[in-house]
């Protein structure tokens, strides 16, 4: 462990991006998870098929349009700050969530109805860009090493948190007669709230020495004009947080969407079921990306991370086949939920891995590189598996599981194993936790 301990204000700012990152995911995730309640309220349901591709389409939207977020989130965050940038993602979820919050239903505006959601969903889906990166980047470039990853971690298992309680609520909405609004309602003021205790934040040191430098330069040739420095984009470094990107979301849907459907179709679970059996799938996600910032104190990430990979991809040449076995008993409620669990390891390491990868990327771009990698690979992501999984099951049953995740797992060994050499490289791999 470093002899150096953090500061009080940099755990305030450890404590401030978790408490923002965890807001953010509630309110993202609220729509998620009472997509059965609320696509029935927003979508026409004359039409079963139009119905299911309008809800597929409002899923996938908050995460489609990510890539032009993330360019303008990106370039926001390297010429106003990565401070800046934080502020105003939170700002847009509070608004998308009250916007939401007071949106009249299908039956009673139409049309207009369905627009609207899709427009706040897309804005969410900018904002939780944003957040997350933006955490992370601030985090990387403010703290030492392990610190950083910890608080990666910690920030990983507050989004996680977000999306727990969300689900929490979301059953609860189901089970009562609490009204769905009041929910947005509350998510978006507490954003508001997060924002004013955001500014307590500051710019992280490695963005205020990067503009001092320049400006030194710039007062050097006798220009006006504040330069930059121009350093070339380690391509293999890109393909690698790309695609180590690139799984998190596929875990996901297949975890909470995927998985929840064959649990509807299969073992003729209830809706309000099978979000309380999603409860302790998201219970578990929290405990696991804890403990994975925990191990960072000693052991390095790309060891864990490398770890959890090989446990998913043992474990996925069985799933298709449990699934096709299963029958319907108190233990298969077990059984989905350890395959749940299982999908999931590859994305609990999700901004540690994302830390990994920040360094290696120039400081001048950096933001823009990172948050327009993590949209496009994000938006592809829950663009393909949604729609894969409507029309390959038709064909290939469970086994499209297999299809889905084989060449990603071999990229995201391949990535780790380059990440691995870069490390070393540059000597903090041997040396873990010092730098």
């Amino acid at each position: 462990m470093p002899k150096n301990k953090l500061t009080r204000r940099q755990k305030e700012a450890i404590g401030l991006l978790s408490i923002g990152t965890f807001l953010e995911y509630f309110d993202l995730m609220l729509y998620v998870h009472m997509a059965t309640l609320l696509n029935d309220l927003f979508f026409p349901q004359q039409d079963h098929l139009a119905a299911q591709l309008l809800a597929t389409t409002a899923f996938c939207i908050t995460f489609v349009l990510r890539p032009i977020g993330g360019l303008i989130i990106g370039r926001i965050g390297d010429i106003m700050g990565r401070k800046s940038t934080i502020m105003i993602t939170t700002f847009t979820m509070s608004i998308s969530c009250l916007t939401m919050a007071i949106t009249g239903t299908y039956s009673t505006i139409g049309m207009a109805a369905t627009i609207i959601i899709m427009i706040c969903r897309m804005l969410q889906g900018f904002s939780s860009l944003g957040e997350v990166m933006g955490a992370s980047i601030y985090l990387t470039e403010t703290l030492k090493t392990p610190y950083k990853y910890i608080a990666s971690g910690i920030v990983d298992m507050s989004s996680r948190l977000g999306g727990l309680i969300a689900l929490s609520v979301s059953s609860l909405i189901l089970l009562s007669d609490f009204s769905w609004r009041f929910a947005f309602l509350f998510g978006g003021i507490i954003a508001l709230v997060g924002i004013m205790a955001r500014m307590r934040l500051r710019e992280t040191p490695d963005f205020i020495d990067y503009n001092r430098r320049m400006q030194k330069k710039s007062e050097e040739i006798g220009t006006n004009t504040t330069l930059t420095f121009k350093e070339k984009i380690n391509k293999k470094s890109l393909i690698g947080l790309f695609i180590n990107i690139f799984i998190t979301p596929i875990c996901f849907y297949v975890t909470y969407r995927y998985l929840s459907d064959f649990a509807k179709n299969t073992l003729q679970m209830m809706p309000e079921n099978i979000t309380i059996h999603n409860l302790k799938v998201g219970m578990y996600a929290v405990i696991a990306s804890g403990a994975m910032a925990f191990f960072c104190i000693k052991k390095s990430p790309i060891n864990m991370i490398r770890t959890s990979f090989i446990i998913f991809t043992i474990a996925l040449l069985f799933i298709p086949y449990t699934l096709n076995n299963i029958v319907i008993s108190q233990e298969s409620l077990w059984i989905l939920a350890f395959i749940q669990c299982i999908t999931y390891l590859p994305a609990i390491s999700n901004l540690i891995n994302v830390s990994l990868w920040i360094r290696n990327f120039p400081i001048h771009n950096r933001f823009t590189i990172i948050a327009t990698t993590f949209g496009i690979a994000s938006a592809l992501a829950y663009f393909i598996t949604p729609y894969s999984l409507i029309f390959l099951p038709k064909y290939f049953g469970h086994y499209s599981l297999w299809i889905l995740f084989i060449p990603v797992l071999i990229g995201c060994f391949w990535a780790l194993n380059y990440l691995k050499k870069l490390e070393i490289k540059a000597g903090r791999y041997n040396n873990y936790p010092e730098e």
